[in-house]
């Protein structure tokens, strides 16, 4: 009938079947820039840069394709870290994390001071005048431009953590080379924005 099959999978989420029923544990949960876990979250990814969270996607990609060889492509849901609650735009700071920016020549203490400065002025340190500009006719738009003003680190985390995620669609991308299904398609569904 001309139909294309896909399985979709949580990409960081283990068991990976479905966000309800899974999540990482001890080191491979994402911390925030304080090193503490966020008080709420919704997605329960792991560390991107974990190597349990890693090794678990491919294993998973792995079996999908030895048990379902004819399916058209596999649907990485969330290979990322998706910004449900605002504590979740403020991960990784894991130890896992240091230790992939140190292999990416990325300043993860820079990245850790400038980011979590940022995050306590959101958590407590806002002024009315700063609430008032989120509802003018810029939309808070000058008021995230000069909270961001002169913080290479924010912008340093937000690309390390675009690494992160590359990095896991690239080895996902192997696994299905090496599994022979590299006419597999492999569909990355991020957070909606």
């Amino acid at each position: 009938r001309n139909l294309r099959v896909y399985l979709q999978m949580q990409a960081a989420i283990p068991p990976g079947y479905r966000v309800q029923f899974g999540g990482p544990q001890g080191d491979d949960r994402p911390r925030l820039p304080d090193g503490s876990l966020p008080a709420r979250s919704l997605a329960h990814n792991g560390s991107l840069a974990g190597p349990h969270i890693q090794d678990y996607l491919q294993a998973l990609i792995r079996d999908l394709c030895e048990n379902y060889p004819k399916i058209d492509g596999l649907r990485l849901d969330w290979p990322e870290y998706p910004p449900y609650f605002l504590d979740d735009v403020f991960l990784d700071f894991s130890d896992h994390a240091k230790e992939a920016a140190k292999r990416l020549g990325r300043d993860f203490n820079g990245m850790r001071r400038e980011v979590g400065d940022l995050y306590r002025q959101l958590q407590g340190q806002l002024t009315d005048s700063d609430l008032i500009a989120w509802t003018g006719s810029e939309r808070g738009s000058a008021l995230l431009l000069r909270f961001l003003s002169g913080r290479a680190g924010i912008e340093e985390g937000i690309q390390f953590k675009a690494i992160l995620t590359e990095e896991l669609l690239q080895k996902s991308r192997k696994t299905l080379i090496e599994v022979g299904h590299s006419d597999m398609e492999l569909i990355p569904t991020p957070f909606p924005l």
